[in-house]
């Protein structure tokens, strides 16, 4: 499989855990680092896909003047042997900056080229009213292979699922960040004008040491240290007992890891709230770091 960037910064493959078989790659790169900053590096991509996701990364806001770091915006690419299957855009900021005033919103909408964000405000708006509205996030834009939208990535510490209450799944989900937020970032997928949703469940990943001694004010001699495995092996047990994920899925996925493995989860579900697939995504790069 060829790069999709002029280097493998990061780059997970997408395992199907309904059907038990690999679906395909997302591929990360700092968009300062990509095409659509700089010819001199891949992908080569379309003049038309190229500027409408140039659209995005150059945005600037007209009520704020809080912009992300060019190295904090990334391009990620989902493909499959030599084809691009979607884009998307991560560029974190305050939902509050667009949607405070609504000239703000139709001026983002249209300088980005994303009339089809108007159908999915009602939706954010009902799953975001419980936290304080400067807690809500954009966390991305996704686009199919086209650069057609697709939907919008919404982060926020609790969601609103009133409009859920028979969705046992999110409800579920929705308590995992509430409840171990250090532990399971959950951002939300909404599509325009459908109830259709994904979810995408974040494990963090971070050097876990344990004293066994007394508090002093030196480092002590006895100490545990966890390595990714053992900590996703501590978030399965979490997953599996909210019935999230099975113990099958957790063999799976163990077929498809080593010990400085990490794994996060991404879940589609239907109009109806049931799961289209559940899937796996295990990292072989993060940030030029070789996982396996």
């Amino acid at each position: 499989m060829s790069k999709m960037f002029s280097a493998e910064f990061t780059v997970a493959d997408k395992h199907s855990l309904k059907h038990n078989e690999y679906v395909s790659t997302y591929s990360y790169m700092p968009w300062q680092y990509t095409s659509l900053c700089d010819s001199q590096y891949k992908p080569l991509l379309l003049p038309e896909i190229k500027r409408k996701l140039e659209a995005f990364c150059r945005y600037k806001f007209v009520y704020s003047i809080d912009v992300l770091p060019d190295d904090e915006k990334y391009l990620k690419i989902e493909h499959n042997e030599e084809n691009i299957l979607s884009f998307e855009i991560n560029n974190l900021f305050q939902y509050d900056i667009i949607s405070r005033y609504a000239p703000a919103f139709a001026h983002f909408a249209e300088n980005i080229e994303c009339p089809e964000l108007f159908g999915c405000v009602d939706a954010i708006k009902k799953m975001t009213s419980v936290t304080d509205e400067l807690a809500t996030y954009v966390e991305s834009i996704e686009y199919d292979e086209n650069a057609n939208f697709k939907n919008i990535m919404i982060l926020d510490a609790t969601y609103d699922l009133a409009e859920y209450t028979d969705n046992k799944i999110l409800t579920k989900l929705n308590l995992l960040g509430k409840n171990y937020p250090e532990y399971f970032r959950g951002t939300i997928g909404i599509y325009p004008n459908s109830s259709r949703v994904k979810v995408n469940i974040v494990l963090q990943y971070f050097k876990i040491v344990i004293n066994k001694g007394e508090n002093t004010d030196r480092l002590p001699s006895s100490m545990v240290s966890y390595n990714n495995q053992e900590m996703f092996d501590a978030y399965s047990k979490v997953l599996l007992e909210n019935e999230l994920i099975t113990q099958e899925d957790i063999e799976y996925i163990n077929t498809l890891t080593n010990p400085k493995s990490k794994v996060d989860f991404e879940i589609l579900l239907d109009e109806n709230g049931e799961i289209e697939d559940a899937y796996a995504i295990v990292y072989r790069f993060n940030e030029f770091q070789r996982l396996s």
